[in-house]
């Protein structure tokens, strides 16, 4: 709540806002279609898909996005090989070129879930 509080007054709508939390992710989409709810935060990816099903939805495309939203892998804190493997072979498919590849298979403008790119990898020592 908190973060669309602060997306509507950084974009001016400040005044009269009300933030109410749904059940379920079909309640807030079915009260945004009924005009009951002007709209909804969720992840990008399943507001996309919703979006690219029905002409009705529009994704408000802000690369700062609403709130923060990072994703990692998870593993055990002591696993100091496994991280480097993973750091490695993430900073690999970045410099190869295969993640944009990967990206636009499930993200890209023609797929189930088209997502702006907004982020990178990051890769060293050249990056």
């Amino acid at each position: 709540g908190d973060n669309w509080l602060a997306w509507l007054k950084h974009h001016g709508h400040a005044g009269d806002t009300h933030v109410e939390s749904f059940g379920t992710k079909q309640a807030s989409l079915n009260a945004v279609k009924t005009g009951a709810a002007a709209g909804w935060v969720e992840d990008y990816e399943l507001l996309a898909s919703y979006a690219r099903n029905d002409p009705g939805l529009y994704v408000i495309q802000d690369p700062g996005g609403v709130g923060v939203k990072l994703d990692g892998v998870g593993m055990h804190k002591n696993d100091s090989q496994l991280m480097l493997k993973v750091n490695l072979a993430l900073q690999q498919l970045a410099a190869s070129g295969e993640y944009r590849l990967i990206y636009n298979r499930w993200f890209g403008p023609g797929s189930a879930t088209p997502v702006p790119l907004m982020g990178h990898i990051e890769v060293w020592p050249n990056g």
